[in-house]
């Protein structure tokens, strides 16, 4: 089931993009590869200390129904690179934004406006 804003087109054209025949969601996994198998290290270490803090305001939306990014976990992650972290916990899973477009929509509306 899809939030009400995504179109059925929209829908078909991401099971298009994941049909098996281009190799699923093997490609958008890539990344979490990289990032596991430490890959990026190199170019990151080139990034400025005083650039690797994100100064801005930011949102975090945490899944608490998620077994693979625990929301403890990565809210713990955060709070390293980011010091104006506002954290929001939701009953959902990895696809909160399909679980619970309501109450995200509202809670960015509320973050935009603070």
């Amino acid at each position: 089931m899809f939030a009400p804003e995504i179109s059925k087109e929209e829908v078909e054209t991401h099971k298009k993009i994941l049909d098996p025949k281009y190799r699923g969601y093997s490609p958008p996994l890539n990344w979490y590869k990289a990032q596991m198998a430490d890959l990026n290290d190199e170019d990151e270490s080139s990034i400025a200390p005083e650039r690797r803090h994100i100064q801005q305001p930011t949102l975090l939306i945490a899944c608490g129904l998620d077994p693979i990014a625990v929301a403890a976990i990565q809210e713990q992650g955060m709070w390293h690179f980011v010091k104006n972290l506002k954290v929001e916990e939701m009953e959902a899973g990895h696809w909160v934004r399909v679980e619970k477009y309501d109450k995200v929509n509202k809670t960015w509306k509320s973050f935009f406006e603070e």
